[in-house]
């Protein structure tokens, strides 16, 4: 799971003759979430230098800007005796992710309760694997990986402050989702009763 594609540096040699450098292919098979899979030749983009006259060839660039989605970039070449470099194909696959994850409760920010313990779920959307972090009054107390958990919250008196982000396998990070509980566990009083009681 990536932001963007790394740089590519490949290296093929042949210690026993020179590379074919006409059946050297790089291919990316794509799958942009939502778009239908496509592949396409990619090596015009990439800079090839040999050494020893074709023993070694060297493919290096970066790849185009990529939407979010599924890839796979391929590497292919042969010798002048049309053995295939091993492994054949190499290829490596990755995810491309640009969104932070998204942070959900299933409580209303400002609740106000009587009860001590609340039950909390924090919900998060994200494509990528996610681990999250929740902290309460400024210290950390759950950290989970996962799309959802549900965790027993002890209250404090007053306002408690909620702190929950999340960070996905990209990189990605959420803003930090904030929510706002209060406990009041003390009963009003009545005073000031008129009239007076078993007054006459």
């Amino acid at each position: 799971y990536v932001r963007s594609a790394e740089p590519l540096d490949l290296t093929a040699t042949d210690a026993f003759g020179r590379m074919d450098r006409s059946t050297l292919n790089i291919s990316l098979a794509s799958q942009p979430w939502g778009s239908p899979p496509s592949t396409s030749s990619i090596l015009s983009l990439f800079t090839i230098t040999s050494t020893d006259g074709d023993r070694s060839l060297r493919v290096q660039g970066v790849f185009p800007s990529l939407a979010e989605g599924r890839y796979a970039a391929s590497a292919q070449v042969r010798d002048l005796a049309q053995n295939a470099a091993l492994p054949s194909p190499l290829t490596i696959t990755f995810e491309v992710d640009h969104t932070p994850p998204a942070i959900a409760f299933n409580v209303v920010d400002g609740l106000l309760t009587r009860v001590s313990s609340l039950d909390l779920t924090v919900s998060v959307l994200d494509r990528s694997p996610t681990t999250t972090t929740v902290h309460l009054n400024g210290e950390r107390i759950n950290e989970y990986s996962g799309q959802e958990n549900t965790l027993s919250v002890s209250l404090v008196e007053n306002l408690n402050t909620i702190l929950v982000q999340s960070v996905d396998a990209a990189g990605n990070i959420s803003e930090e989702k904030v929510l706002t509980v209060y406990l009041d566990t003390t009963p009003p009083t009545l005073s000031s009763i008129v009239p007076a009681n078993e007054a006459v």
